[in-house]
């Protein structure tokens, strides 16, 4: 009985122990984060666009007004930047990059969780003909999309390999989704697929419905964007 007790003192012990050490790392790193920004120089000379899409979340909007799309988003404080500085502090201490047009869309780099709750991406997705949303990190495994056309999410799903969780899957399948072969992906929690989605999927999903992250059309192009605080 007494080594009983003292296991499960113990076991209590050892976890408060690894959530302090949790926390510790959490705030570490958005030191981190803050630093990042106060130090790094944002340049406003144009350059040309770089690949991105790994570890990050991005929107893609169907407008040709860069404006509206900050406004629809509630960002403050833009800042001319160049793609160079722009996605090197995107996703840092609230910033994003919000991008000139590209292909008919305007893209918000940075912005990385709007599927585990969908009401603020709900309200973004009414305001614009098409927009669509896509999240990757390798590290929890957390890969999603999202697409609304005409006020009207269509398509939305989203899965997180670290809890083995389906967080949404509304919406049939696209037919770019089925030619690259996204039907083999998990439906629900329950379902053991034959295949994990990963952030390449995410990413040549991304260029299948509208703007390649790779960005190598533009290459040629120099511009810049605006980097800006979320709400």
């Amino acid at each position: 009985m007494i080594r009983l007790v003292f296991l499960v003192v113990l076991f209590a012990a050892i976890r408060a122990v690894l959530n302090l050490a949790r926390k510790w790392v959490q705030r570490q790193a958005a030191d981190v984060d803050t630093v990042a920004v106060e130090y790094t120089v944002i340049s406003s000379t144009p350059d040309a666009p770089r690949p991105f899409g790994y570890k990050t979340g991005w929107l893609a909007v169907r407008t040709t007004d860069s404006a509206a799309v900050r406004r629809a988003l509630g960002l403050k404080d833009p800042v001319i930047a160049n793609w160079e500085s722009g996605l090197e502090l995107a996703g840092a201490s609230g910033k994003v990059f919000v991008t000139p047009v590209l292909d008919g869309f305007v893209l918000v780099i940075g912005v990385t969780d709007l599927l585990s709750g969908t009401r603020r991406l709900d309200a973004i997705g009414r305001q614009f003909p098409e927009v669509q949303y896509f999240v990757a990190h390798r590290v929890t495994e957390y890969h999603g999309w999202a697409r609304y056309e005409g006020g009207v999410c269509t398509r939305r799903y989203a899965w997180v390999g670290e809890s083995g969780q389906v967080l949404c899957n509304d919406g049939p399948l696209t037919e770019q989704e089925l030619s690259l072969g996204f039907a083999r992906f998990p439906a629900s929690d329950r379902d053991e697929a034959a295949l994990l989605p990963g952030e390449e999927d995410v990413r040549r999903l991304a260029a299948a419905w509208g703007v390649d992250p790779n960005l190598s059309r533009h290459q040629e192009e120099r511009s810049t964007g605006y980097l800006c605080t979320l709400p």
